[in-house]
């Protein structure tokens, strides 16, 4: 049984969902191995709390970096002004992301009680100075993932318009070779009746 259409659109918005969710449950745990060392009270409930959302965060702006590579593609005719664009767009996202993310952070991680409680500022410039490299790649994985996914389905479509030229070729070609037997085929029957014609009237 073939997938309705309804299912095929939700199929690559729930897998994206999907994978980003298990790169968070993983990097949940492996923050929780680095706090259990340093002798942090966290649970795994809370190092999903304070970890997931920063890996969620991703399946959501993938929309919008999926339609900025449509209006900025980057091909060879305007790849400067396209990665410009990009550029800027990974700057936004990037510091919207370091900003909802630092405001979580600092108000769900249980900081000891000894020392005072970071402000937003003081971990807002530590978050870019340690993790802005990663925001970079990730948002640049994405839009690469994005152009693939593209130049897939083109060629997808190129593929199934040469395999439709060729059939309508062969189509043509068939038709054109029973237009050629056709004549010949009279012209035989024609002689095998005149011959017995002739041989017996």
């Amino acid at each position: 049984m073939k997938p309705t259409r309804t299912a095929r659109r939700w199929t690559v918005p729930v897998a994206i969902l999907g994978g980003w969710l298990l790169v968070g449950v993983v990097s949940s745990s492996l923050s929780l191995s680095i706090w259990q060392e340093e002798h942090l009270q966290i649970g795994f409930v809370l190092a999903l709390v304070l970890t997931l959302p920063y890996w969620l965060f991703w399946p959501l702006v993938t929309p919008i970096i999926t339609w900025l590579a449509r209006r900025a593609p980057l091909d060879a005719d305007r790849w400067r002004r396209s990665a410009a664009i990009h550029l800027l767009a990974c700057l936004a996202i990037g510091t919207v992301h370091a900003a909802l993310y630092i405001a979580l952070f600092r108000n769900n991680f249980p900081f000891p009680a000894s020392e005072a409680t970071p402000t937003f500022a003081a971990l807002f410039s530590s978050y870019l100075k340690n993790r802005w490299q990663l925001e970079l790649l990730v948002y640049w994985a994405i839009l690469g993932a994005v152009h693939a996914v593209a130049y897939y389905r083109e060629g997808q479509e190129r593929s199934i318009r040469a395999s439709a030229l060729e059939a309508q070729l062969a189509q043509s070609q068939l038709q054109a070779l029973r237009m050629q037997l056709h004549p010949h085929f009279l012209f035989n029957t024609l002689q095998a009746v005149s011959v017995l014609t002739v041989e017996n009237p």
